[in-house]
């Protein structure tokens, strides 16, 4: 009986880590796939208002030279997964890391906190509480705080009056953009979460199953005895 049981919890074990590995690596292709709609929408909103930065000759080329960078992170990261290689916590908490600096010097290049995509912070505050570790999403989070506050400081600032289109407009059009991105993001995030959820309890039905069912499980299921 308790070679049954040990077997029963070795498969348990190595199916947990596989579950992990595959999880990783659904977030890593969440991440690519969110990674690449910020892109596009900062790359659009940027090319229709760009009479609006500070300097346009200089922060035009900063700017799309930052968006080449995460464009190559996206590269490495699908790669990565076409290989089929492990995608561990740790890349993941790299890949926001990234993430978080890109966007700290974007918005210190366009408007600092006034720039209307700075709600994408609060993706990955979600995002590195769903993928990362306790502490690997602490230190995320110090680095965002930290971010947001030295833009809040310093920054070019966004010059709506040098656009053609009324400054108020482009201000709210802006923002719809932002809210929308992140609305978005966030929907996605916690749908996958909820999946993951659903598929665990799944998991744990069917181990319960195999190694008998506890009280609890009986009270959740009076009809099996």
């Amino acid at each position: 009986m308790r070679e049954s049981f040990t077997h029963v919890e070795r498969h348990h074990y190595r199916s947990v880590r596989y579950e992990q590995r595959e999880t990783n690596k659904m977030w890593m292709d969440l991440l690519v796939r969110l990674r690449w709609v910020a892109m596009a929408s900062i790359a659009v909103v940027t090319g229709v208002f760009f009479q609006t930065l500070h300097n346009p000759a200089t922060t035009l080329p900063a700017i799309l030279g930052l968006l080449l960078v995460l464009a190559v992170a996206n590269h490495v990261a699908t790669k990565h997964l076409a290989d089929d290689k492990e995608v561990s916590r740790l890349m993941l908490t790299n890949h926001l890391a990234l993430d978080v600096f890109v966007l700290t010097a974007l918005f210190a290049l366009a408007g600092g906190t006034d720039n209307p995509f700075v709600p994408i912070y609060l993706i990955h505050v979600v995002m590195a509480a769903v993928m990362c570790t306790r502490h690997q999403a602490m230190g995320l989070l110090a680095l965002i705080l930290g971010g947001f506050t030295l833009v809040s400081f310093w920054h070019y600032p966004l010059h709506f009056q040098e656009h053609p289109w009324a400054s108020e407009f482009l201000l709210y059009a802006a923002q719809a953009v932002g809210f929308g991105l992140t609305a978005f993001a966030i929907y996605g995030l916690t749908s996958a979460v909820v999946h993951g959820f659903e598929v665990k309890q799944e998991e744990a039905r069917i181990l319960g199953a195999l190694k008998g069912w506890s009280p609890i499980d009986r009270d959740l299921h009076p009809g099996v005895r």
